[in-house]
């Protein structure tokens, strides 16, 4: 049997020029724990890859695997976005690079943290 399991990772948010959510940044990056009611949000662990691939062997699960959601270039993409006021479309060529970079960065564990969010799966 699969099991599914989604993770936030430490990434920073786009906004780090307001004071507040770099504070609540710089902490979940220190710490990986966000806590309730900073940068309007909920309490939350933020893993890094080998934290939830960690947290899934301990539980049990094999053949884990922990893939990155957004890619290494989620970030361009928002920034894009919140600057010119326009989703980015998926036939826009930067959307297909961004989609190139991230089944790039797939097979290399260190680039997993550039992701937003992570997806991990493993076997029962």
């Amino acid at each position: 049997m699969d099991t599914v399991s989604t993770s936030w990772t430490r990434w920073p948010s786009t906004w780090l020029d307001r004071e507040s959510v770099r504070d609540a940044v710089t902490d979940i990056l220190a710490t990986g724990v966000h806590e309730p009611g900073r940068k309007g949000f909920t309490a939350a662990c933020f893993h890094t890859a080998s934290q939830l691939a960690e947290e899934m062997h301990a539980a049990g699960l094999t053949e884990v695997r922990v893939y990155a959601i957004e890619g290494p270039t989620w970030s361009l993409l928002k920034a894009t976005e919140q600057y010119t006021g326009e989703p980015v479309s998926a036939d826009a060529p930067l959307f297909r690079a961004a989609l190139a970079a991230a089944r790039a960065a797939e097979p290399y564990p260190d680039l997993l943290a550039a992701a937003s969010h992570l997806l991990a799966v493993g076997r029962v």
